[in-house]
């Protein structure tokens, strides 16, 4: 559903106006990204392994952002 939202998001963005380019993208790259993430987020909550982990905040936020940054720069 995250791909198909973010590439239909880019359908004609080479004829926008720079803003709204700008915009989609962003918008596009929010909407790819966050489901590349979650996808594999969701795949290491289920993994079980015999030693005790845990995530912290901060640094799973920071690899969010990673991901919606590296999806961004491929889409430009």
């Amino acid at each position: 559903m995250a791909g198909f939202t973010g590439l239909s998001l880019l359908q004609g963005a080479s004829s926008m106006p720079t803003f709204r380019r700008k915009l989609v993208v962003s918008m596009a790259a929010i909407c790819l990204g966050g489901g590349i993430w979650s996808m594999h987020f969701v795949a290491m909550l289920g993994m079980r392994l015999p030693i005790a982990f845990y995530y912290d905040a901060l640094v799973t936020l920071i690899s969010a952002l990673v991901a919606i940054l590296i999806v961004g720069l491929a889409l430009l």
